[in-house]
């Protein structure tokens, strides 16, 4: 592994993606591409070489239909995906005509939420996914308009992830297409 500062750009081992003729495609950088996507996995890309990681995020509704919300679940072994309702959150929520907050479980039973409407932009950093330790998270939302959602939580389960699942709330009729990559804090 290379002696530097700063992130580290991570292949995963595999992607799964459903949808509406999907695709995804793993780049050589290691950053995926997708299309049509109702659900997109990446798996394989937390472990031991890092503690923390930086996820980023973005993509453009294909079809919109249904909820306008997105949810991202840990997931082990390419096909286990931490379903328990153990995943507590607070959130800040600003917007052009007010501001709003809460706090509590997944508004989605065993997931995490983040907005996502139209064009939208979400940093999300999670911190010890792979060790077998409850894990801690943060995102950072923007969508088209003015608008920000900055989210804070834990994972209680103390089990250990290598990758993530993320979905729509309407399965059905909520398409994005967009780009993820996978950073790794150097230790």
């Amino acid at each position: 592994m290379p002696n530097k500062n700063g992130f580290i750009l991570l292949k995963p081992t595999s992607v799964n993606v459903t949808g509406s003729s999907p695709t995804a495609t793993i780049n050589a950088n290691g950053s995926v591409s997708f299309t049509n996507a109702s659900n997109i996995s990446l798996n394989g890309v937390f472990s031991s070489d890092y503690h923390n990681y930086r996820v980023l995020f973005s993509g453009k509704w294909s079809v919109n239909n249904g909820s306008g919300t997105w949810y991202m679940r840990l997931r082990s072994g390419g096909v286990t995906d931490a379903t328990a309702s153990s995943y507590n959150t607070q959130y800040l929520y600003v917007y052009s005509s007010g501001i709003s907050s809460s706090r509590g479980a997944s508004s989605q039973a065993g997931s995490i939420t983040f907005e996502s409407y139209n064009r939208f932009t979400n940093i999300l950093d999670f911190y010890a996914p792979f060790i077998a330790a409850p894990t801690a998270y943060r995102i950072y939302a923007q969508e088209s308009s003015p608008v920000l959602q900055d989210t804070v939580g834990t994972h209680n389960i103390a089990s250990s992830y290598d990758g993530f699942n993320v979905f729509g709330g309407s399965p059905s009729v909520d398409m994005i297409s967009g780009r993820i990559a996978v950073y790794g804090f150097r230790k």
